[in-house]
């Protein structure tokens, strides 16, 4: 074998050796990106004070850990909601399930998520819902402490709700419940025990919904 083919096969398997480790390395870089959820345990239930957008029988439910002083919890509900609404919860595909968690430990902002729940659950909560959407620091007025003090006036069971659970362990539970899912911030999604964090637009949340519910 002449000294030139020698250097052309030893080229051709230095090049080759070349390629095997590069595609070794991508296929490795592949392999271990890492999911866009997280696997969790929290079960797709529905809880007592929990807001329930659609059936709230529906097997297909996206939990979403919500705070009314949360951007992007309010950008989601603002415009992704209504396209979720028309499209899938309507048609009893899917449920949403609001499930309030919050930090801010302010007595203001205890008193109006224990009269969100309450509303909810013994009144209508749409006209109080998009206030808070629109202006969650509403809460710190006088006029909102107004409005608390009509409703009890007005509605004996909301009066019943709303001063017997003033320890607020169904929130500090939801908090508990988040904190297990070691997300960074609001809004999380867990949807067949798989958390996904952080914002997602349209577009994105609906490959979500294909990939977990099949669409």
């Amino acid at each position: 074998m002449t000294s030139y083919l020698k250097k052309y096969w030893l080229i051709l398997l230095l090049l080759l050796s070349f390629v095997s480790v590069v595609l070794f390395w991508m296929l490795k870089r592949e392999s271990s990106k890492e999911r866009p959820y997280k696997e969790c345990s929290i079960e797709a239930s529905v809880k007592e004070y929990d807001i329930v957008f659609g059936d709230s029988d529906e097997r297909n439910s996206v939990i979403m850990y919500f705070s009314y002083h949360c951007n992007y919890c309010r950008k989601f509900i603002e415009e992704v909601y209504p396209i979720l609404d028309s499209l899938y919860i309507r048609k009893g595909q899917i449920n949403l399930i609001l499930r309030f968690v919050e930090f801010n430990q302010h007595p203001d902002v205890m008193d109006a998520l224990q009269t969100v729940v309450c509303i909810n659950r013994y009144g209508k909560l749409d006209k109080l819902h998009e206030l808070l959407l629109f202006n969650p620091g509403v809460v710190f007025s006088e006029e909102f402490k107004k409005l608390i003090s009509q409703y009890i006036v007005d509605n004996p069971n909301f009066a019943q709700c709303y001063l017997e659970h003033h320890d607020y362990n169904w929130l500090k539970s939801n908090n508990d419940e988040f904190y297990t899912l070691n997300s960074k911030g609001t809004p999380t999604f867990v949807i067949n025990k798989h958390a996904y964090e952080g914002y997602y637009n349209y577009e994105s949340f609906i490959e979500i919904l294909s990939t977990e519910f099949n669409f």
